[in-house]
């Protein structure tokens, strides 16, 4: 699918609600330039963009949205999207967006301090692979649409998290925050970010990351409702971590996953209480895990790995 291709379609089925090229498989070539994105961003009553493809964005081509009811807009951008573009869009139809995925684009996010207004509808936000996000940058995203964002997906990031603590305020509605192999997240990053979220989080992945979770004893609260938490290939998380970490969601976890850690289990005796809910337990490639401390996780549990 090229531009001339979405300008025909266009032209011919201008009543298109939702727009979706999705590369399905490596047979199917989807590229297009800004141009034939504008094309599309031309319809009327546009209320759905999904693109898995290739965009190429042109220099000095601005964007041009007409439909006054987007909501839903997902760009793979192989890193052409920047922030003056970001900017355009949202300036155009961030008053109706309730969700963004812009993945591998080259947006820093710190132009935002020039949005005039909000994104007041704003639940689903994802950032994947956006290499160039800045902890400011994702400061003034989040003060933007942090009072209704439900699902935050900054994987592959190089966000640390630490200048969360100058957020103005909670995240009260977020129930989803993915952060995989965002290998620079420091554990004071951690905190804040379980500061401004904590109390709402349902599922948090922090999978590849180098936290060791030994300073949640300085976290003011609980985790309650966190019911799935994804520590996967996290080497540098500690016994100790561990155990404050079980301290603070122990009690309502459905699903954990220490896949391929350094945990030995050994300290887990000073754990207080039960896991009572969990049913789906991954502790395999944990070379160091004792024997006692394999039965310790796995004898009331029929669901493990």
């Amino acid at each position: 699918m090229l531009d001339d291709g979405v300008e025909y379609l266009v032209k011919k089925h201008p009543e298109i609600l939702r727009f979706q090229l999705v590369k399905e498989t490596t047979c199917l070539t989807i590229k297009l330039t800004s141009t034939g994105l504008n094309e599309i961003f031309s319809l009327p009553t546009l209320s759905t963009l999904i693109i898995r493809g290739s965009i190429e964005f042109i220099y000095r081509i601005n964007v041009n949205i007409v439909s006054k009811q987007l909501q839903t807009l997902q760009l793979t951008c192989d890193e052409g999207l920047n922030n003056d573009l970001f900017l355009q869009i949202l300036e155009q139809c961030g008053s109706t967006l309730k969700s963004l995925t812009l993945k591998n684009s080259n947006i820093t996010g710190e132009i935002l301090i020039k949005y005039k207004g909000t994104l007041p509808c704003l639940e689903n936000l994802e950032l994947i692979a956006c290499r160039r996000l800045t902890d400011k940058g994702l400061l003034q995203i989040l003060q933007l649409c942090g009072s209704t964002l439900t699902s935050l997906d900054i994987g592959y990031t190089k966000i640390t998290g630490e200048s969360l603590s100058q957020y103005k305020g909670t995240l009260p509605c977020l129930e989803n925050l993915n952060m995989r192999n965002c290998r620079q997240l420091t554990n004071g990053g951690l905190l804040h970010i379980l500061q401004l979220c904590g109390s709402t989080l349902r599922s948090l992945n922090i999978s590849g990351t180098n936290i060791t979770g030994e300073n949640l004893s300085e976290y003011k609260g609980t985790l309650p409702c966190l019911e799935t938490l994804n520590m996967m290939y996290c080497e540098q998380l500690t016994d100790n971590g561990l155990l404050q970490i079980l301290q603070l969601c122990g009690s309502t976890l459905r699903t954990l996953d220490i896949s391929g850690t350094n945990i030995t289990g050994e300290n887990l005796s000073e754990y207080k209480g039960t896991l009572p809910c969990l049913e789906n337990l991954n502790i395999r490639n944990c070379s160091d895990l004792t024997d006692e401390d394999y039965a310790y996780y796995t004898d009331d549990y029929t669901d493990y790995e």
